[in-house]
């Protein structure tokens, strides 16, 4: 047997280095955009700090399938990447739910709407509240969409 690939294995057909480039500009895109101030953002936005948690997942989640691609897992190897989908949208959304809380919880706790240093007390806890929600929400369904991506580049050409 020839240790020479086939025509099916090299280049964009071999499925590692299709998510290897999907990875590499997703990576590129994800931290350009936390060192041009979204890193800054989340962090004084998020007060339950799930976005990073979220990110970290992301990030696990690209490798551990960049493993399965470069050693050829099998299918049930890449079902872990749809649970670590499933779990970013799950945070997210979790986030969202934490947010309201607090949102809620923060702003009535104390309101006394004859009194206006309450009611501005009671407007910056519901705008760190909301800011938490929408945050989580979206790095969660970033995440999640661009895990499915990888996940659909790497499954495709393992099918052809």
């Amino acid at each position: 047997m020839s240790k020479r690939m086939s025509v099916k294995q090299k280049g964009l057909y071999n499925p590692f280095i299709r998510w290897w480039v999907v990875f590499s500009i997703m990576a590129i895109a994800i931290l350009t955009a936390l060192f041009a101030g979204f890193g800054s953002f989340i962090l004084h936005g998020d007060r339950t700090y799930l976005s990073w948690l979220i990110l970290t997942i992301f990030f696990g989640a690209s490798l551990h399938l960049g493993y399965k691609a470069y050693v050829r897992g099998t299918e049930a190897d890449f079902n872990v990447t749809t649970y670590f989908i499933e779990t970013c949208t799950s945070l997210g959304l979790l986030g969202t739910i934490i947010g309201l809380i607090m949102m809620i919880v923060g702003a009535f706790h104390s309101l006394d709407i004859s009194n206006q240093a309450s009611i501005k007390t009671a407007l910056v806890a519901m705008s760190s509240g909301i800011g938490t929600a929408l945050i989580t929400t979206l790095v969660g369904l970033i995440s999640a969409l661009f895990l499915r991506f990888q996940l659909t580049v790497v499954r495709e050409k393992w099918r052809a």
